[in-house]
């Protein structure tokens, strides 16, 4: 049980990784270029939340792993 659960943290993880590295070079684009991209700036800044979310929730995952094996 306790593979599974670590195998679903590195998915998320992984998940949080992979989003952020598709936001930033979106996010880059479209300041490079703003009419290149059809997405909309209020919608950058939703997903912005969103990943910036995600990243707190792998923080307090990593850390209440770090607690407990001390």
């Amino acid at each position: 049980m306790k593979a599974i659960i670590n195998f679903g943290l590195f998915l998320f993880f992984a998940f949080t990784v992979l989003l952020t590295f598709v936001y930033s070079v979106g996010l880059y684009e479209k300041v490079l270029r703003p009419q290149f991209k059809n997405l909309s700036a209020p919608y950058f800044f939703v997903i912005g939340i969103i990943v910036l979310g995600m990243w707190v929730i792998n923080y307090f995952i990593f850390m209440r792993f770090k607690r407990k094996k001390n």
